[in-house]
């Protein structure tokens, strides 16, 4: 894995997001169907200029750098054909949620797109999808699609609230102040919905969802039926071109009159020559069933056996979709094969892929394909789930401090990009590999995972994940893990869920268990845990007595890494109970130590401490060493691309130079802070940092 995108698969993702098969754009550019998979398989690596600016313009994106394209835009079939009273509706003025519904198959993702497609240029600030898997066993949250929403519109991941209430007071904030488009695709209900909610007229949230949704109060419907006979017949012709013929009427029939049936039914045709319409309508009369059914049993009985397995085996996919490297894993096949057969798939709509080269089935085609499982593709899902818990955990490893990383991935950047593509089916192959007995792997993961949760603070399965490694460390007698992953636990519950009466039981349940292990730097954690939550709460004096445990216990075992943590609160503490003078001296003991560190290590942790010690110098009155301290520790800041302390040491900055009754160093010092605010997406910040100026200029 490359942190740079290779042509080929520029090529295929801009292919995929115009909705075109490789024979498709081959006639469009003139550019051979050979010459077109041999980039995007890598063959051919510097292909001429002149094939490049063919590929380019029959696609109508530029592919000599990485495409651009949201997901929304690969979901708008070229081929839509009627609703348009239904898009009537949808575009008169009127409340700022509108719910789609309609049976499986009648297309509704594609009105939506479609609708979203032509209502595009009212709403500047953007159109956003959110597939909410109404079907999945477990569907996204309303909280993890409040997340995705934000950080669509901008909002940087640690900007985003852990608590479900602040992150829809934030979202309908961020909705009044950018109004958009908003498709909510697939509802599973109203609970998930009716969080993602808002009523600012000069927005519009588009609703999808074969449920009625009948308890959203204030907001306008449009139900789709299956086509029209003369609609039917249009799509079909759309599709299938100068091959329509006098049997159009029979097959629309056939197929249920389902916009889902009717295109993989044409897409079956032009696959087959040698066929008339007439054929396609006898093949369909002779399935037992009729509609989507029986053109999905049509277009299957008829795929090559690559294919098939693929789309068979792709079913045993935990999330709502995969990526070419899982697929082909649970092909059994070499990469480039496993590619022909996606391709295959997608040519009969079988299969859809996303601008990101994500491919996923339509629901009735993952029901449908998961029926039609094998012995022999079922005994595919516990190696599919061991690579996959495998691979999450090499990608994992590359975010302790002062780690390397290794596996197939080029640098932490790819590994993270991985973690978060995959992550509904790494937390799959989880539950499935601890199913298994397979408690160790299940608990490396996790451990794994423990860096890289703190860079994901937006993601709401973080407990999950911790919760399954406690009961496989529970399950093979391993007390000391078990309290690791209860210590883990607490901080998830309390670090995103912000529920720090959870997070205190779990941590006093890791004393427990550590204290019975005999382990005492997991009952040093679980103090340190215990501590943070008694800080948060603002009882001081009982957070400074668990802290001084937790140091101490870490300072027995050795543990240098704990001990400065539980220091740095210590000196924080005696700061706030207005003891500056002994809070300097535990943050200057700090940074002494981290001479002990590896340079990797120590330069993720001095910018920190050196953010305490300035603001201890300011609690004293020595402004000077203060603005000093916050400057180099800005410098280090910059030189690890630590924006976070950057920010952090802007903010101690000012407060020592207003201290100091220098206004216009302070100002300056908050201009840069909310510069590097909205360069890096941090809204919540650079909001604090304009309070901050507007207060100055008072």
């Amino acid at each position: 894995m490359a942190d740079r995108e290779p042509l080929g698969q520029r090529l295929r993702r801009a292919r995929h997001a115009a909705g075109l098969s490789v024979e498709e754009l081959a006639e469009r550019s003139g550019v051979s169907v050979r010459g077109i998979g041999d980039i995007e398989r890598g063959r051919s690596r510097r292909p001429q200029a002149r094939t490049l600016a063919l590929l380019a313009g029959a696609l109508g994106v530029e592919i000599a750098a990485p495409a651009a394209g949201d997901d929304l835009g690969g979901r708008v079939a070229g081929d839509f054909v009627g609703r348009a009273a239904e898009l009537a509706a949808v575009e008169r003025p009127g409340g700022p949620v509108v719910v789609v519904t309609g049976a499986p198959g009648v297309g509704k993702t594609t009105f939506a797109a479609q609708a979203a497609r032509r209502l595009a240029g009212r709403y500047p600030a953007g159109t956003f999808l959110v597939d909410l898997r109404g079907l999945d066993e477990s569907p996204p949250s309303a909280a993890d699609a409040l997340g995705q929403l934000l950080q669509a519109f901008g909002t940087a991941p640690g900007e985003i609230p852990a608590e479900p209430a602040d992150r829809e007071e934030l979202y309908r904030s961020v909705v009044r102040e950018k109004p958009a488009l908003i498709v909510l695709d697939n509802a599973a209900g109203e609970p998930q919905v009716r969080p993602l909610l808002h009523d600012d007229a000069a927005a519009l949230t588009l609703v999808t969802s074969r449920r009625v949704l009948a308890g959203l109060e204030r907001v306008r419907r449009v139900h789709l039926d299956t086509l029209t006979e003369a609609e039917s017949a249009t799509l079909l012709r759309e599709i299938v071109g100068d091959r329509a013929g006098e049997a159009v009427p029979r097959v629309a029939e056939l197929c249920g009159h389902l916009p889902l049936a009717l295109r993989i039914a044409a897409n079956r045709l032009l696959s087959r020559p040698e066929w008339d319409l007439e054929d396609l309508a006898g093949r369909l009369a002779g399935e037992s069933d009729r509609g989507v059914a029986g053109a999905f049993e049509l277009s299957y009985r008829q795929l090559s056996a690559e294919a098939a397995t693929v789309f068979r085996r792709l079913a045993l996919v935990p999330g709502a979709d995969a990526g070419i490297e899982l697929a082909t894993v649970l092909a059994g096949l070499p990469e480039e094969e496993t590619e022909d057969a996606l391709d295959e798939l997608l040519d009969l709509a079988l299969l859809q892929s996303s601008a990101d080269l994500r491919y996923r089935f339509h629901d009735l085609l993952r029901l449908f394909a998961r029926e039609r499982l094998s012995p022999a593709d079922r005994a595919e899902e516990g190696p599919m789930a061991a690579w996959l818990v495998a691979t999450a955990t090499a990608a994992g490893n590359w975010f302790e401090p002062g780690a390397q990383g290794g596996g197939q991935f080029a640098g932490a950047a790819a590994a993270e990009e991985w973690l978060k593509a995959e992550g509904d089916n790494w937390v799959g192959a989880l539950r499935l590999a601890a199913a298994a007995g397979r408690h160790r792997e299940v608990i490396g993961a996790a451990d794994a995972m423990h860096w890289f949760s703190e860079r994901w603070t937006d993601w709401t399965r973080w407990e999950e994940v911790f919760n399954l490694a406690r009961e496989s460390a529970a399950a093979v007698g391993d007390r000391v893990a078990e309290a690791t992953q209860l210590n883990h636990l607490s901080w998830a519950a309390a670090a995103i869920g912000r529920r720090f009466d959870i997070a205190g039981g779990y941590a006093r349940q890791a004393l427990a268990v550590a204290e019975e292990a005999g382990d005492p730097v997991q009952q040093a954690w679980a103090l340190r845990m215990l501590s943070d939550i008694h800080f948060a709460g603002k009882e001081y004096d009982d957070a400074a007595d668990v802290a001084e445990r937790a140091w101490i216990l870490f300072e027995r075992a050795g543990d240098l890494e704990g001990a400065g943590t539980a220091l740095a609160t210590l000196g924080d503490l005696d700061r706030l109970r207005g003891r500056p003078a002994e809070a300097l001296e535990r943050h200057e003991r700090l940074l002494a130590s981290y001479d002990r560190l590896s340079p990797e290590a120590a330069a993720s942790l001095v910018p920190d401490v050196l953010y305490s010690i300035g603001l201890d110098h300011t609690a004293l009155g020595d402004w000077r060493t203060a603005v000093e301290v916050h400057e180099r520790g800005l410098r280090l800041s910059r030189e690890a691309n630590l924006w976070q302390f950057v920010l952090r040491n802007l903010d101690g900055l000012a407060d020592a130079q207003l201290a100091a009754g220098r206004e216009e160093e302070a100002a300056a010092a908050l201009r840069e802070g909310l510069r590097v605010s909205v360069e890096i997406g941090r809204d919540t910040t650079a909001e604090r940092f304009r309070r901050r100026l507007a207060g100055l200029r008072r």
